[in-house]
């Protein structure tokens, strides 16, 4: 199990290297990109009592319980064409949805 996991890695490892050869381009990781997105679509929706967000497009999620959330500071990165492959994703799952309620009505069931 443990060699199966180990070539797992390194696949991985290689897939990563060859995705950075094919498109360097990067940005801060520990979702800090989801974040800017949040506050960048929060800035122009209408603003509702008692949400809050932190106005920082570098605060991510820390996972190795250093003091800072600020990817930045960390050198915590990510491949972005994954980022916008996974919002293009959502978007495509959001207007199938919506496509689904316009063939489907409650009064079918």
């Amino acid at each position: 199990m443990m060699i199966e996991e180990t070539k797992r890695s390194l696949h991985d490892a290689l897939c990563v290297a060859r995705n950075l050869i094919c498109n360097n381009s990067i940005v801060y990781g520990g979702s800090s990109a989801e974040i800017s997105c949040s506050i960048a679509v929060e800035a122009t929706a209408e603003k509702f009592p008692g949400v809050e967000q932190e106005n920082n497009p570098h605060c991510g999620v820390d996972g190795n319980d250093v003091v800072t959330n600020n990817m930045k500071e960390q050198n915590v990165f990510e491949r972005l064409i994954g980022k916008q492959q996974q919002i293009l994703l959502a978007t495509q799952v959001v207007k199938m949805i919506l496509k689904m309620d316009d063939v489907i009505t409650p009064s079918d069931y």
